[in-house]
């Protein structure tokens, strides 16, 4: 099978088995194709193969789709722990198949490698990370605040969710700024030299596995659509700001050189 033909079987069988976890919805095969495509779309740009491919995949797929999610509902408690528990498993369990699958069908395709697929990230990480993490945070808190006033009302008569105290929520928002940054790692350092294409990327990345495919698509018996429209926004706008700053501050400018031997003497 062809690596398109894989990323196609891969949404049928997210498609079905969304189906049957939440409802027949048509938000459902829109919601795992966007998922499908991103996730394709950063392994033919990471240039990487096989085993490398598949780690740099699942951590970026398990760290925004499922890790990222999953600290978000303990924060709010919009599910019981019971819940978190399961859709943790089942989320790991997509994360890691779509992953091998993908991978093992680079192994067997025209797949475009990259000299930069075992790449480094740019320097100074000891600072930008951190900064990144407050980054998020400053992101979180300004996109909130300009929705207000198309969710207020929503929210004064329903307890959908249940807001932690501004120190907690400060602190969760600074771990899952890190958590993004720590997932998108691996797929940055195979950038070296392409900064507009991974900034891109990453920006497409973290709204679509970061909320928008994963919950505010296609489960519809929690936020009415208008809703959700509103937060659809809000969250693309913030976490594809995040991500375009994040690949341009760690993404390196040039490739990284790479020796080559000398040709041996007669």
């Amino acid at each position: 099978m062809t690596s398109p033909m894989v990323a196609v079987a891969c949404w049928m069988v997210l498609t079905a088995w969304g189906w049957l976890e939440l409802s027949f919805s048509g938000l459902v095969p829109l919601s795992t194709g966007l998922t499908i495509g991103i996730v394709y779309a950063v392994a033919v740009a990471s240039g990487a193969r096989g085993w490398p491919l598949f780690r740099l995949l699942l951590q970026l797929y398990a760290g925004v789709n499922v890790l990222n999610i999953q600290i978000e509902n303990l924060v709010f408690t919009t599910i019981p722990p019971g819940l978190i528990l399961r859709t943790t498993a089942t989320g790991l369990v997509a994360a890691g198949g779509v992953s091998a699958a993908l991978a093992w069908a680079s192994t067997r395709a025209a797949w475009p490698e990259s000299r930069n697929a075992s790449g480094t990230l740019a320097d100074n990480l000891w600072w930008k990370v951190p900064a990144l993490g407050l980054l998020y945070i400053v992101l979180f808190l300004t996109a909130g605040s300009l929705i207000v006033p198309y969710i207020r009302e929503f929210y004064a008569s329903n307890k959908v969710i249940v807001m932690p105290s501004f120190g907690v929520l400060l602190l969760s928002e600074f771990v899952r700024g890190l958590v993004h940054v720590l997932s998108l790692g691996p797929f940055l350092r195979t950038m070296s030299g392409r900064r507009a294409p991974a900034a891109l990327l990453a920006g497409l990345a973290l709204p679509i596995l970061g909320g928008i495919a994963s919950l505010l698509l296609p489960i519809d018996d929690v936020l009415p659509m208008a809703i959700r429209r509103v937060h659809i926004v809000e969250i693309f706008g913030s976490n594809f700001l995040f991500g375009v700053i994040t690949a341009w501050m760690l993404v390196r400018r040039t490739p990284v050189a790479v020796p080559r031997l000398a040709p041996a003497r007669s």
